[in-house]
């Protein structure tokens, strides 16, 4: 299915993706794939929409984009549902070319505590972390000194709202000044 967003589930797996007109279709070019997770609230099938531009007519895109589902209108829970994004990943990568060193995990909200939590845990699948309004290890289940142990140093560009009084600014902040410090190449954005 190219340029037109559709839903997967099989063997316990489920997602929304999109392949842009842009992807190769005899499957001979690797193309960098976009993972999303939802926020609190939030659907996977509603998301694919917005993190695939390419979706609508005259938008060009060329990335593939899959929107994890398994947690639909509710908030993930990082602990429980980081086998979701490896198996949903692990699945799609049977179906396209996925260009391995350009695989970029994002999240919103409890989403970002998801993809932070899961790029931490597994650093060297994940090219780049893609951020809204979370932070790198308050809800992640991990502790600081797990995270920043994290072997490879992935990119992180995170952006944060002043009055979010789930994710404070000054524990972003902090904790984005850690990771920097720990070797993160991070960019924080207000």
């Amino acid at each position: 299915m190219v340029g037109e967003p559709f839903f997967y589930s099989s063997g316990g797996v489920e997602y929304w993706a999109f392949v842009p007109d842009s992807y190769d279709r005899t499957n001979q070019t690797p193309t960098k794939l976009l993972i999303w997770l939802h926020g609190c609230g939030g659907e996977s099938e509603g998301d694919i929409w917005v993190v695939s531009p390419g979706a609508e007519q005259g938008v060009a895109q060329d990335w593939l984009s899959l929107a994890v589902g398994g947690r639909e209108g509710q908030c993930w829970v990082p602990g429980a549902d980081e086998p979701k994004v490896l198996a949903a990943l692990a699945d799609f990568e049977t179906h396209f070319n996925i260009d391995r060193r350009r695989v970029f995990l994002g999240g919103y909200s409890s989403g970002g505590d998801l993809a932070y939590r899961t790029g931490f845990r597994n650093s060297s699948t994940f090219a780049g972390l893609l951020i809204e309004n979370s932070a790198p290890w308050s809800e992640t289940g991990l502790s600081k000194a797990e995270s920043l142990a994290a072997p490879t140093k992935f990119h992180v560009a995170q952006l944060a709202h002043l009055e979010d009084t789930t994710y404070a600014i000054g524990t972003v902040r902090e904790q984005i000044a850690a990771m920097s410090a720990a070797g993160f190449p991070v960019a924080l954005k207000r």
